[in-house]
């Protein structure tokens, strides 16, 4: 799921919005927690496509 569905469907009105609250939360962009979990071995993202 993208970004901007995941940001949509937690009801926000846009793909920023979303980003902000998710960096104010985490301390890092979404892309940085993606990029860490493509370098993450498959068996601890069994559920993740590739």
């Amino acid at each position: 799921m993208s970004w901007t569905a995941i940001g949509y469907e937690a009801g926000y009105y846009d793909q920023m919005h979303m980003i902000r609250d998710f960096k104010v939360f985490a301390g890092v962009n979404p892309s940085v927690i993606t990029r860490q979990l493509l370098e993450t071995p498959i068996r601890m993202q069994k559920d993740l496509p590739i």
